[in-house]
């Protein structure tokens, strides 16, 4: 429902100034004249002359203007002023133009300060009677001098012309604005009754405007369950024109316009001004050279430039069908549209030759852009920001840089680019319906991988190698406690009965020796039978896992949590400012501890170079990272970037258009369908697809390979899939060889020195069996 109190009665019209609906008034040669039948007749009846002094509204005097009404037309008014609730405003003097509705320029004739006439007083009604028409002397000089001053530039319609005039109005009301809400405004020159009597009667106008010269035209944004139409007959086009080119936020761009202008060119000045060139329907009417023809014309949006003519009025009806407000966006007719985009992968990416020149773009945020042209009709220029402004930022003065600040001086129509939607751009631009969705993560470098020889440690846990040496120097002292034992029942063999061998005996099925000697007791077998089962499972198990640990690199403990990057106090780094706004509004305590390290650059060169060092990690949108670590620093399936497991804040992704753009509309339309038909994820694949096919990756230039490859020990695959074990995968084996030697030689200083001690005396050897 509307808020705005409807106006439908003429009584609150203001009063006309055309001398073509007032009858000529009378000259000053016939004031001598007029006062002496006045006297003569208020002298003959003394009775009159004490009456009331009211005038009679049926007997107006001469030089008035009388507006005869039917009884019908009265019983229409009243009943249209009861229903606006301004019934007690029907105070109208109709012998005056300027007293319709209680106008201020009223003049009302009778006495001053109450003065009572006195019967027989001559010489007093004769000074009154002089004073009334010295009033309406002075009255008719000013209506004169206000016609003189109004009359410059008012559209010479005849009466004729006026009927026609409003027919034509009728019409295009009826047939194109038949279930719209109307505000109808007019000025001093399309004060005329016929015409607007004839609007008011139609059943949707729901507010009356007059314009007074001089004044600035209010802005007409309001709401309504229908469609808006706005009709506006002016002649004095400076207050709209002002309106159309300032006042963007007073201005109904999905309404519908009828300007009644005096020439083309005032409505071309108007379809040109800033608000006209983005509202769809625009309709114009111009007087043409005959009698009672006007020319209609449309806007041409994104056709052409200006007004074109598309129908006709003539001798009381059309010449061709009415159609005022057709559809200019489903079919763009091939018009440039201008799109600002940069390099940004993977959602922008470009081709270039070997000269570095541009052959085309392609990626995902492109494929939606090539659809869209398709659909709509359109070709496409792209454009590029200032180099190292990319989305742009909001500079101390109010304007923008980059992107947004092209979009919100509105010279380019699109603007692309992984581009997301906050709340901060919402004022200086429209956001398409979001076609894609993105988490902000944090990307690091990836620390060296362990050496290969501690591989020969990592098939079992700490605790596990601990449990494995327990067990171990159990099981040689069981053995020779239990072989003791055994002693007592029978004969066993001499050497298990030694604890050094049974302990020597242990040490070999650990490591799968077989042993000769076999114990000749029961309950020795049976021991040794569970230790061959015990040994046996833990060798199997230490074997297989070894082989994977030689063949993948194990990685450090780094950081992987943002509570992990608080405690750190590493720098965080972004391209541009918007990320660390994003951290700043945060609410997690940890992410807005990220704030004062944030350092934002204008490119991300520099970026990568202070991760690869570990000064910094960088904090971007996930897809670009992803790529960025899987195509710049990626050598033999090993990666020097990684991204970081935990991220925040996920983004929408959409287009940018320009504000209050009638794009908009279509636009969300045609996104709709692509990302019901999952169009989106094909573009992102397909650009993937040919990002790989490019001999030459993008930031691959400069990388030190062999550096990366002393750094990861990473090696190609084989033609079979198969991957070799070279020496970096065994170099444990023989970490294990010289620790033998070394303890061998230990072993043997050891011996000699006994032996030194003992006075060269050799131990006899002992025999086994």
């Amino acid at each position: 429902m509307l808020s705005i109190r409807p106006y439908y009665s003429l009584p609150h019209l203001p009063p006309l100034s055309s001398s073509k609906w007032q009858p000529k008034t009378m000259s000053n040669k016939r004031l001598p004249l007029h006062a002496f039948a006045i006297i003569f007749a208020l002298s003959a009846s003394a009775n009159s002359l004490a009456s009331k002094r009211t005038p009679d509204s049926s007997k107006t005097p001469d030089g008035f203007l009388k507006i005869q009404t039917s009884a019908e037309e009265e019983e229409e008014e009243e009943g249209m002023l009861a229903r606006s609730g301004d019934l007690e405003e029907k105070q109208v003097l109709r012998g005056c133009p300027d007293c319709q509705g209680g106008g201020r320029n009223c003049t009302v004739l009778g006495l001053e300060g109450g003065e009572k006439e006195t019967k027989g007083a001559f010489h007093q009604f004769l000074e009154r009677k002089s004073r009334v028409i010295d009033l309406e002397a002075e009255f008719l000089t000013k209506e004169k001098q206000k016609e003189e001053n109004e009359t410059s530039g008012k559209p010479a319609l005849t009466e004729e012309e006026a009927v026609s005039f409003s027919k034509m109005l009728v019409a295009i009301l009826q047939k194109e604005m038949k279930n719209c809400d109307i505000v109808l405004a007019y000025d001093e020159g399309y004060r005329i009754p016929v015409i607007l009597k004839e609007l008011l009667r139609l059943p949707n106008p729901r507010k009356l405007i007059y314009v007074k010269p001089s004044e600035e035209l209010p802005g007409q944004v309001w709401e309504s369950s229908q469609c808006r139409g706005y009709v506006y007959l002016l002649q004095d086009l400076a207050p709209l024109l002002r309106l159309a080119d300032t006042r963007q936020d007073a201005w109904d761009f999905s309404g519908k316009f009828v300007f009644v202008a005096p020439t083309k060119a005032h409505l071309e000045d108007l379809a040109l001004s800033r608000c006209g060139r983005k509202t769809e329907n625009i309709a114009g009417i111009a007087k043409a050279s005959s009698k009672s023809e006007w020319g209609v014309y449309i806007n041409l949006l994104y056709w052409g430039s200006g007004v074109a003519r598309v129908n006709t009025w003539k001798r009381g009806r059309f010449t061709l069908p009415l159609a005022l407000f057709p559809d200019k966006l489903s079919d763009l007719r091939g018009v440039a549209l201008e799109v600002v985009t940069f390099e940004w992968e993977p959602s922008v990416f470009y081709y270039r030759d070997k000269a570095g020149r541009v052959l085309f773009r392609y990626g995902t945020d492109i494929g939606v852009v090539n659809a869209l042209s398709q659909v709509l009709n359109f070709t496409v220029a792209f454009k590029e920001p200032p180099q190292g402004e990319y989305w742009g930022r909001e500079i101390e003065n109010g304007s923008w840089s980059g992107m947004m600040g092209k979009l919100s001086r509105n010279e380019v129509d699109i603007g692309v680019g992984d581009l997301y939607m906050t709340i901060v751009r919402v004022g200086i631009l429209d956001y398409t319906a979001p076609y894609d969705s993105e988490l902000s993560c944090f990307m690091a470098r990836t620390e060296p991988p362990l050496p290969r020889w501690q591989a020969l440690a990592f098939p079992f846990q700490g605790f596990t190698w601990l449990a494995i040496f327990g067990g171990l120097m159990l099981t040689g002292p069981v053995l020779y406690l239990l072989a003791r034992a055994s002693n007592y029942c029978g004969e066993e063999i001499a050497c298990l009965q030694s604890l050094a061998y049974s302990w020597y005996y242990a040490v070999g099925l650990h490591c799968c020796e077989a042993q000769v000697i076999l114990p000749t007791m029961k309950s020795t077998r049976a021991y040794v039978i569970f230790l061959w089962l015990y040994c046996m499972i833990i060798t199997i198990a230490y074997s297989t896992n070894l082989t994977a640990f030689l063949l993948v690199t194990k990685q450090p403990q780094s950081m992987e949590t943002i509570r992990d990057l608080h405690a750190s106090g590493v720098e965080v780094s972004g391209v541009g400012k918007f990320y660390g706004d994003a951290l700043a509004s945060a609410s997690d305590p940890y992410l807005q501890s990220l704030t004062h390290r944030f350092q934002d650059y204008s490119l991300a060169e520099p970026i990568f170079r202070k991760v690869l060092r570990g000064d910094s990690v960088m904090l971007q949108n996930q897809p670009y990272l992803e790529f960025v670590a899987a195509t710049k620093f990626t050598n033999r399936g090993v990666s020097r970037m990684r991204l970081m497991k935990e991220c925040f804040a996920p983004f929408n992704i959409a287009m940018a258009v320009q504000k209050n753009s009638p794009l908009k509309r279509k636009f969300d339309l045609v996104i709709g369908w692509m990302v019901s038909a999952g169009l989106i994820r094909h573009f992102f694949l397909d650009s993937l697809r040919l990002a790989s096919s490019r001999k030459v990756k993008p930031g691959a230039e400069g990388t030190d390979e062999d550096a990366l490859d002393e750094a990861t020990g990473s090696h190609a695959l084989t033609t079979t899939g198969v991957i070799p074990l070279s020496l970096d995968h065994v170099q444990g084996i023989f970490f294990i060889l010289f620790f033998g030697w070394l303890l061998s030689m230990l072993v043997f200083f050891a011996e000699v020195f006994v032996r030194e001690r003992s006075g060269g005396k050799r131990s006899p050897a002992r025999v086994l069996g």
